[in-house]
């Protein structure tokens, strides 16, 4: 994580309802998948492969991560903002206190 020089603090957009927009789109992408992996027709379901040890070791591996993707997002946010604060002071601080959630609109 970095911000350059000639970067600008991003306020519009989807920027002006929550704070780090494409988070939660990351952590849903891999619960989608996951759905989409599990569901009958696809080829994890259809060939049995939930009825094996391995499959279930996989599965439990990929929810594991899963998980811990969206604990480091929400942690990431929080070192994201205290980057952004320290660079653009007054203008992130005013920004902030109109966006207050982080990930989720009007939740989080």
């Amino acid at each position: 994580m970095s911000i350059l020089e000639k970067h600008q603090l991003i306020t519009s957009g989807p920027y002006a309802y929550v704070r780090h927009p494409s988070y939660p789109s990351g952590i849903a992408s891999l619960v989608g998948w996951g759905i989409w992996m599990t569901s009958p027709g696809s080829w994890f379901v259809e060939c049995s492969v939930t009825n094996t040890l391995a499959g279930q070791i996989c599965l439990s591996i990929y929810i594991a991560i899963t998980a811990f993707s969206a604990v480091c997002l929400v942690h990431r946010s929080y070192d994201e903002d205290r980057l952004l604060k320290k660079q653009f002071g007054e203008e992130w601080e005013g920004w902030a206190k109109r966006v207050r959630c982080r990930i989720i609109p009007y939740i989080y």
